[in-house]
């Protein structure tokens, strides 16, 4: 399924070879809109290394019990050339500030992508960590 001009569903299969199963798409829909402004204003192309996540595939790769890659709401993505994933945190931080990217939840920085959710923290400020770069990539 296209999510955007610049993503499609398929880009958030579980590593495993499981697909975003149907009744997680309207969380996949609301992660490709952030996705998509992010990508817009970054103005270079963004890789998803990690999308969605089955619990075995999340426990293989170390996840958080409570991971939102497992309910289709987290991407980890690397900018493309000419940006480097501490600018493109930069950046998404500065447009959340600024109330142009209300959807995201949380935001974290690791050595070689970012961690980008739209899970709501119950309070609604944006949960930001920096981590270990493990786990992820695979």
């Amino acid at each position: 399924m296209r999510l955007s001009a610049y993503f499609d569903s398929s880009e958030f299969d579980c590593h495993d070879g499981t697909e975003v199963p149907d009744e997680l798409m309207g969380n996949l829909v609301r992660l490709g809109e952030a996705l998509t402004y992010i990508r817009l204003n970054a103005g270079v192309p963004l890789a998803v290394i990690s999308g969605y996540r089955t619990k075995a595939w999340n426990d293989r790769v170390g996840g958080v019990d409570d991971s939102a890659h497992m309910t289709a709401e987290a991407a980890d993505v690397r900018p493309g050339r000419g940006m480097t994933p501490a600018e493109l945190h930069t950046l998404i931080l500065a447009h959340h500030k600024a109330g142009r990217l209300p959807l995201i939840g949380g935001l974290g920085l690791y050595k070689t992508w970012v961690h980008v959710d739209v899970r709501k923290a119950a309070d609604g400020h944006l949960r930001r960590w920096t981590g270990k770069g493990i786990g992820s990539e695979q």
